[in-house]
């Protein structure tokens, strides 16, 4: 199976777009997408504060710096790694699960790999360059302005098909000059807006 790498983020119902405040479920449907707190577990007081181990901690600077691209996005490339840094990440509480993502727009920032192992697709997510994705920004945090599309996603909060996730930009982005959703960078600063299909270790 041929993804660009590895992230451990929060679990749907778990990921929150504040401290204490959870992105709300859409017709009790939580987005399982790219855009769930990734790696909040790894980079969070413990690190910053030198407190993290030694070990993990060199880990998470090397992941990092290797994240040159617009993109923002932080890639573990070793499967065993990303079990080994989920397992870290939940240390406290079993609050995180690893994904896949697969995006060719991202092949020549980041490359792309066969990772070898069984990963259960789950759907397209939209996403800002080195922003936030369209759907948890604004399908999942204002529904109301999105009308029909709270009914066009599917079972885990993403889309089926590419066609249905550019005809979603379009909606969003109509959103956004009704003042309704949050502006992204604009095209001319040389920022995209990347589909990116989105999987998680299947159990088989």
């Amino acid at each position: 199976m041929i993804i660009n790498g590895f992230l451990v983020v929060r679990l749907p119902p778990q990921n929150e777009v504040a401290p204490a405040l959870m992105l709300p479920s859409v017709n009790g449907i939580f987005c399982a997408g790219i855009d769930r707190c990734p790696w909040l577990d790894l980079f969070d007081e413990a690190y910053f504060s030198g407190e993290a181990p030694a070990g993990t901690a060199a880990i998470a600077k090397s992941m990092q710096d290797e994240c040159v691209d617009f993109s923002g996005i932080v890639l573990a490339k070793d499967v065993n790694l990303a079990r080994d840094l989920l397992a870290y990440s939940n240390r406290i509480a079993p609050l995180n699960e690893i994904i896949a993502i697969r995006s060719t727009q991202l092949d020549e920032a980041k490359g792309n790999f066969d990772a070898e192992i069984p990963i259960e697709w789950l759907g397209i997510d939209v996403m800002g360059e080195g922003e936030w994705s369209l759907l948890s920004g604004g399908l999942f945090a204002a529904p109301e302005h999105f009308g029909e599309w709270t009914t066009r996603i599917n079972k885990s909060g993403m889309f089926d098909r590419s066609e249905d996730a550019a005809e979603y930009e379009k909606a969003y982005q109509a959103a956004v000059t009704l003042g309704r959703v949050e502006e992204l960078a604009p095209p001319s600063d040389g920022f995209r807006i990347l589909q990116i299909q989105v999987g998680r270790l299947s159990a088989s």
